[in-house]
């Protein structure tokens, strides 16, 4: 199946929600690239970080 988002970020403070989802998400092959991290404050670096140009993103 070809992937619907370049990009997926999971935000989550709970490990085990974010590998399960993280899990699901691969197998269902709806992405390029799985983000993870655990809060509001890394997902705004990440964000910052990781997508220096216009990007479709979940």
């Amino acid at each position: 199946m070809k992937a619907n988002f370049t990009d997926i970020l999971l935000v989550d403070d709970d490990p085990v929600s974010n590998f399960i989802n993280e899990n699901l998400l691969a197998e269902l092959q709806i992405s390029d690239h799985i983000g993870v991290v655990y809060n509001g404050k890394e997902a705004l670096d990440y964000i910052e970080n990781y997508w220096h140009t216009e990007r479709n993103f979940l």
